[in-house]
């Protein structure tokens, strides 16, 4: 027999691309206790300057290895091993007609 499974609110989150807290919210969750539920220490201004900073970014870059090069040394990659820094680069972008990388995930 199945086993029941609790009720959860419709909430997910994740660093799509790789800097601050993105958080999905369903019907019935207010995006202000999502943001809290994700990063219950993060001040709710400091979230929206993050989100901010995230739909800044760019979303098409002329390579895997060009996007490397700019993201490595960043604060939030500067201490990653490289195989997980590799991963994260290969996983997050696929590869356009033309040759340049975008990212799976749009800011």
């Amino acid at each position: 027999p199945a086993i029941a499974q609790p009720e959860m609110p419709p909430v997910g989150a994740g660093t799509c691309s790789g800097s601050g807290v993105g958080v999905g919210v369903g019907d019935g969750v207010d995006a202000a206790d999502a943001a809290a539920t994700v990063a219950p220490d993060v001040p709710a201004q400091d979230l929206q300057r993050r989100a901010e900073r995230t739909r800044q970014k760019r979303p098409v870059w002329e390579s895997r290895a060009a996007m490397s090069v700019a993201y490595r040394y960043r604060a939030a990659f500067r201490d990653w091993h490289d195989e997980p820094f590799r991963a994260f680069i290969g996983g997050g972008t696929r590869i356009l007609p033309d040759g340049r990388a975008a990212l799976k995930c749009h800011p």
